[in-house]
């Protein structure tokens, strides 16, 4: 039996990645090293990477997704079985969600529920597409053990995420069905969220209630997770990338790269989440341009009203405030401060220090993002 100690480099990843529809999560693919589609969503003609028609799930199957004469569709499981890996080294299905409306309608079709996904009752029909697709996840694990880098693409949504340790609040998530989701998030050794860069004016003043977003024309990916939405990666990388397949390769280089001659890691630290708008409702905020981490206990620097806004917005959730006029009269008013972005440095250090002060007479304890700006607003009142 060998044993296999420390890290071992990978070339190939299992990639999700997801997006808006129109950001570019094809184009970002075909940059990728030789990729071959599997087309689902029939949405790459524009583009014009080698690709197969998909019409059926399984090959014993009738087709179930019509196609132009001369097309010459295949199944999904021919796809992955005879991937002709001499020619392409990266296997990119379009879309995911377009796959799972498909794996649905074979299943249905397969098993006679002319009622649909729920005719068999009791949440038996959403277990067999479960089952489904760890059959398909599993086969496209073998693939990417043979070398073969994978890379799902799918749609997003806005979904209602049920907060355990506080209010609820909505985020991005991949447009799976809500019972595959995770197990295919679990299943990629990255996931990347592609969005629109947008700069939302007036969301970082803890006063007001909603901003008016407005876009910069420039195409990113995160790479790291906030409450926002899901992302991950285990090279390290920066928190925001531009939206090219390049960026990401590359930083998986430099990370392999940093390994190899002991030196440190390429990429920063995640980023501080980013809070609800109105934090306690349900309003998910468009995510923010990169900016330096707050983090780390011993940060220097002057303090922003961006970092108070996110203690403020931690702090509501600690101590159990539910709205904003409260959060304001509490710690704001004291201080003489109406809106963040027109405080100076002592006043949001008083502002920190009055949070401090309440989470201490509450016994509760203070986390990572207030322990680092009580760091800074010490130095300010010094």
């Amino acid at each position: 039996m060998k044993i296999i100690e420390g890290r071992t480099e990978r070339a190939r990843d299992r990639i999700l990645l997801y997006g808006v529809e129109g950001i570019g999560k094809s184009t970002w693919a075909t940059k990728a090293d030789t990729p071959l589609f599997a087309d689902v969503e029939q949405g790459l003609e524009e583009i014009g990477p080698p690709r197969v028609p998909i019409d059926r799930f399984m090959r014993s199957e009738k087709p179930i997704i019509e196609w132009p004469a001369g097309a010459s569709p295949v199944s999904m499981q021919e796809f992955i079985r005879d991937f002709p890996m001499g020619e392409y080294r990266t296997s990119v299905i379009d879309t995911a969600d377009a796959l799972n409306l498909l794996m649905m309608a074979s299943l249905c079709r397969r098993k006679g529920w002319k009622g649909g996904i729920e005719d068999p009752g009791f949440g038996k029909g959403w277990t067999a597409l479960k089952e489904m697709w760890n059959e398909l996840l599993v086969a496209l694990r073998a693939l990417n053990a043979r070398g073969v880098e994978i890379i799902l693409l799918a749609h997003t949504e806005i979904k209602n995420f049920s907060n355990p340790v506080g209010p609820d609040y909505s985020r991005f998530r991949p447009k799976i069905n809500d019972k595959i989701v995770d197990k295919v998030k679990e299943w990629a050794t990255a996931v990347l969220f592609a969005q629109h860069e947008e700069v939302v004016e007036g969301a970082r003043d803890i006063v007001k209630d909603h901003g008016k977003g407005v876009g910069t024309g420039r195409r990113i990916v995160y790479t790291q997770h906030t409450p926002a939405y899901d992302a991950k990666n285990r090279y390290n990388l920066k928190p925001i990338l531009d939206l090219d397949y390049t960026g990401f390769a590359d930083g998986r280089a430099a990370f392999w790269a940093s390994k190899k001659t002991g030196g440190p890691v390429q990429g920063s630290p995640p980023a501080a989440p980013v809070p609800c708008s109105s934090p306690g409702s349900a309003g998910t905020p468009a995510p923010t341009q990169e900016e330096p981490p707050m983090g780390g206990g011993g940060s220097s620097g002057p303090l922003t009203s961006h970092d108070v806004g996110l203690v403020l917005g931690e702090a509501q959730k600690v101590l159990g405030i539910t709205n904003v006029a409260d959060t304001k009269q509490r710690f704001m008013e004291p201080m003489g401060v109406k809106m963040l972005a027109k405080a100076e440095q002592g006043q949001l250090a008083g502002i920190v220090e009055l949070v401090a002060a309440a989470y201490m007479s509450e016994k509760k304890p203070e986390g990572d993002l207030l322990a680092a700006a009580r760091t800074r607003a010490k130095g300010l009142l010094a």
